[in-house]
């Protein structure tokens, strides 16, 4: 009997060398890939006790480890590989090396889909940000026209009424002298006093006309 008894099927360990084939191989691998996946291989002690153990397929505690594992697809394929008897185990080698491939095949390219979607995410963020800029900017170029245009209009109002008092200034001698002469001149014979007031009277309408 040859082989290390860990890793020993309960066949090879009871020295049933008659019933021996690939499916001994089978086992032999998942005892590696049991160890692999919880720490420890299918049996434990010493040699002697791990050769015993194997006799009496005391696969057990093994099994209880799988249970455990956070990779149920590859605990469920380790489970199959140390099944007892050999005709419940999978016929040869290279269907638990396909099926180990495949499992990393796919890990791998759920790996790749939560990068593409990490970047993803990183792109729409950064367009958001954008977006968010731009709508700032915008915002702030309305806000600063609205601010422009109504500093223009108080301006030009403020120039319209400063030319205003200054239009009612120089016309307001005049108007005040053409009412003080008319109001004179009702109150006399003297004609010359309604032309001097009308007189006064075209002088503010022409002060006023050209403001």
């Amino acid at each position: 009997m040859y082989g290390t008894p860990a890793y020993m099927p309960p066949e090879q360990a009871r020295g049933e060398l008659s019933t021996i084939d690939e499916r001994a191989d089978v086992f032999a691998l998942g005892a590696i890939l049991c160890e692999v996946l919880t720490g420890a291989p299918p049996y434990s002690g010493g040699r002697e006790a791990s050769r015993r153990a194997a006799a009496d397929a005391e696969l057990a505690g093994a099994v209880e480890r799988l249970r455990s594992c956070d990779t149920p697809d590859l605990a469920a394929l380790c489970a199959e590989c140390l099944q007892a008897s050999p005709e419940r185990r999978r016929a040869d080698a290279g269907g638990i090396a396909f099926a180990i491939a495949r499992h990393f095949a796919t890990l791998e390219e759920r790996l790749r889909g939560a990068e593409v979607a990490a970047a993803e995410a990183r792109t729409r963020a950064e367009d958001e940000r954008r977006a968010r800029k731009l709508t700032l900017a915008l915002a702030g170029s309305v806000l600063l026209s609205i601010v422009a245009g109504a500093l223009s209009w108080a301006w030009f109002s403020h120039k319209e009424s400063l030319r205003r008092a200054g239009v009612d200034s120089r016309a307001r001698p005049s108007v005040e002298e053409a009412a003080l002469l008319l109001g004179q001149a009702e109150s006399s014979a003297d004609p010359g006093l309604f032309a001097r007031a009308s007189a006064a009277a075209d002088r503010a309408q022409a002060v006023l006309a050209d403001g």
